[in-house]
């Protein structure tokens, strides 16, 4: 069997510019509003049902318009989200480039407005890839002039060929950063443009990638799987720009705001191999009609993924696979008539065949359990998720829906896990306090699952804790734009830092709060700049610790915490 392959190019950030963009400008009206002193507590309906929206009546108004002219920008999407809300809300700007936003309940509020062409931006954002500020709503105030000024994209704009110089046509292009995991490790993320989040290649192998923040790009190129661009196989394999198959050796673009950048490249040609083999159960029966996914993993992400399908004696064919270390998979199958299990089967490859390879299939576990509610408010009305989300992010998560009663079955787990919760629907002041399995604490050390588990019991409480404060500067006067970073005071080895890791950016009145931390020991600093990703950083961590200040905060406290900022 023939599996046809196409070519993905991948645009790399490898740096961060210190271009600033267009800042949003903002202008409250005058503070007119009254706050209800009374809180009223009511018998909440089943979790299963999905929450409506809060009512309220706030209402943000503003406009959108291009950062060099001035002029309007039509048909720009703005999109809201909050804890308050049910689910983010979207409008559209007028030809005027104005939108209104109304019937919102008191919060904190983030924005984004988008448009193809232009960088996407946040409220409050003024720094390529830094995450925007809170905008704070009180009930009934009407926040006027939220406007934006969107700058136009930068474009990396080239033509693919091969070694001879024919062009490569039907090529999908993405663009994707290097960002930093919670668990210290740095991936590819991607960064979408064009249509669909893609753009691909004329017959001419061109291609155009705009909307792009400023910063400093490298362009490859991977092979993947699954597309005929005619009556061979496309080769495998990843080309970085100017035409090298060492990432070490490949050749950044700086990308400013609004320019177009031109990069030509031949592929890199390599032998692909074929990988073949059989796959069988527990018993040593075949497993058949099951599809299997080859993919390589690196810690810059997942750069080339190829699949086959088992046949009904549980052999397997998988061609032009490119050298590199792989991973087999094959996902459960959630079905009555197919068995339940799964596969994981490391290889590597070398640029030769692999042939009769015997890969054994391990039965999925299901795990259950209950939620216990500690507090005093009223359970949410909501929809509410445990996830099982394995604690090496490489495989997929699986989810149980908590009933009436607070019961949940999760279906399809393995491996190492960490559960948590989620809520479709307004949540309110209920978060996570600890996971329990047998009287241990499994919260952020996660669970090696080996079979199914019973009585995994999931507590929830009302009682979150809330740091806030405001920062200034060496000469003490208030600073407005900052981030505060929070760490746990010493490196949590061998369990997951998600929790304990946490930024806050301030809201119009310079005022910051990280609600939910858990109770312990943690360090805080506040600088001037730092990526949405930055904070995981080993090498950044370890210079925060050492001049950050240290606090500790309790159950439900709520501590004032105000921080002077760092130099940087």
């Amino acid at each position: 069997m023939k599996i046809a392959a196409r070519l993905v190019v991948y645009v790399v950030l490898v740096g961060s510019a210190q271009l600033k963009l267009s800042p949003t400008q903002w202008t409250l009206s005058p503070t007119e509003w009254t706050l209800s002193p009374t809180r009223i507590h009511a018998q909440a309906p089943p979790r299963d049902n999905v929450a409506p929206a809060v009512a309220g009546i706030a209402r943000i108004t503003g406009r959108v318009v291009t950062a060099d002219t001035r002029n309007p920008i039509a048909r720009a999407q703005v999109q809201i989200s909050s804890t308050t809300l049910a689910k983010p809300r979207q409008v559209t700007t007028d030809a005027d480039g104005r939108y209104e936003i109304t019937g919102l309940p008191p919060g904190r509020y983030k924005l984004s407005v988008s448009r193809l062409g232009f960088v996407t931006i946040e409220y409050g954002q003024t720094r390529p890839f830094e995450p925007g500020r809170d905008l704070e709503l009180l009930d009934g105030q009407t926040a006027d002039r939220i406007d934006f000024a969107l700058s136009r994209g930068g474009v990396i704009a080239g033509r693919l060929t091969d070694q001879n110089g024919e062009p490569q046509p039907g090529m999908a292009i993405t663009a994707m950063r290097f960002a930093w995991t919670p668990n210290g490790f740095r991936t590819l993320q991607r960064i979408s443009t064009g249509f669909f989040g893609g753009v691909v290649t004329d017959d001419l192998g061109q291609f155009r990638i705009y909307g792009l923040m400023p910063g400093s790009y490298v362009v490859a190129a991977a092979g993947v799987a699954g597309g005929f661009v005619g009556p061979e196989p496309r080769p495998q394999g990843v080309t970085y720009y100017p035409g090298t198959a060492n990432v070490d050796e490949a050749q950044a673009v700086q990308v400013e705001i609004g320019q177009e950048v031109s990069v030509h490249f031949p592929l890199v040609s390599t032998r692909p191999a074929r990988v073949s083999g059989r796959v069988v159960n527990s018993a040593g029966e075949p497993v058949g009609w099951r599809q299997l996914v080859l993919a390589s993993r690196t810690e810059g992400g997942v750069f080339t993924r190829s699949s086959g399908t088992t046949r009904p004696d549980g052999t397997f064919d998988i061609t032009g696979v490119a050298p590199g270390t792989y991973t087999i998979e094959m996902s459960p199958v959630r079905s009555d008539t197919v068995g339940r299990d799964f596969a994981s089967f490391p290889i590597s490859v070398e640029g030769h065949d692999i042939t009769d390879l015997l890969i054994t299939t391990i039965p999925e576990a299901t795990v259950r359990g209950r939620v216990i509610w500690e507090g005093d408010s009223p359970e949410p009305f909501a929809t509410q998720r445990i996830i099982a989300t394995p604690a090496d992010s490489r495989m997929n998560t699986a989810t149980g829906v908590v009933d009436a009663k607070g019961n949940f079955s999760i279906i399809g787990v393995h491996g190492h896990i960490v559960f948590h919760s989620s809520f479709t629907g307004v949540s309110g002041p209920w978060h996570v306090k600890a996971v329990r399995l047998g009287g241990a604490d499994i919260t952020d050390a996660g669970y090696k699952v080996a079979g199914d588990i019973d009585g995994l019991e999931v507590v929830m409480t009302d009682r979150a804790t809330n740091v806030s404060g405001t920062v200034t500067d060496t000469l003490h006067q208030p600073v407005i734009d900052y981030t505060v970073v929070f760490l746990p005071s010493e490196d949590k080895i061998g369990i997951s830092q998600a929790r304990f890791v946490h930024t806050a950016r301030p809201d119009q009145q310079g005022r910051y709060q990280i609600k939910a931390l858990p109770p312990g020991q943690y360090v805080a600093a506040a600088v001037e700049s730092l990526s949405r990703d930055g904070h995981y950083d080993p090498a950044f961590q370890k210079r925060v610790r050492s001049v950050a200040k240290p606090f500790t905060v309790r159950e439900g406290q709520q501590l004032v915490l105000d921080l002077q900022l760092m130099a940087q």
